[in-house]
């Protein structure tokens, strides 16, 4: 339930539905207790953070899911940060939220979900800074992104998928992406190939 936590509360925010918003918090809290993850403590409170629209618990989200290593999730908690910070007629705060979550986004090749928060901070008043060009070469090792890389190096350790989804706490279909254009950039054909450019290059390095 735990790895559905966020994107349920989006959904039951929209909806306006803050008694089961405030429901799954008080159920994640009880889970995090038991099982004292940072993961779990973040969930609860971005939870919390949808159901109240307020910062303090879309700050401690960050510093949980930090705490955790899950960066698409404290995306989640800065774009949630920034709404409230919006929402209380803080611009700087919103903007700087809103950057940060932009930033994780852009590391993680999460397009709709940058499009989703600049959206959703245009609503409520507040615009991104204009972003400038990255000069990432077209082909390469120097052509991935940072997520293609951790992806690149599990797969070339012999992880499958659905392994790379699990532990990068990514859909399938979003790694079955990443492996696809990190054969397409690096000019490869296969995952084997993919091990063996891979340990090439790291006895190079």
């Amino acid at each position: 339930m735990y790895r559905v936590g966020p994107d349920l509360a989006r959904v039951l925010a929209a909806a306006g539905d803050t008694g089961r918003l405030r429901a799954l918090a008080d159920d994640l809290d009880t889970l995090a207790a038991a099982h004292g993850t940072a993961g779990l403590t973040g969930c609860a409170a971005l939870c919390r953070a949808a159901a109240d629209g307020t910062a303090e618990p879309a700050l401690a989200a960050v510093t949980a899911f930090q705490e955790a290593g899950w960066p698409l999730y404290e995306a989640y908690a800065h774009e949630a940060a920034a709404l409230a910070a919006a929402a209380a007629g803080d611009a700087a705060a919103a903007r700087e939220r809103l950057a940060r979550a932009l930033d994780l986004y852009a590391r993680l090749d999460a397009g709709w979900d940058a499009a989703r928060a600049r959206s959703r901070l245009r609503e409520a008043g507040v615009r991104a800074g204009v972003r400038g060009p990255r000069g990432r070469p077209k082909h390469g090792w120097e052509a991935l992104t940072d997520t293609e890389r951790v992806v690149a190096d599990l797969v070339a350790q012999g992880m499958s998928n659905p392994d790379v989804a699990a532990q990068l706490y990514l859909s399938r279909r979003t790694v079955q992406s990443h492996v696809s254009s990190i054969l397409a950039k690096l000019a490869l054909t296969s995952r084997v190939e993919l091990a063996v450019a891979a340990a090439q290059r790291s006895t190079q390095g």
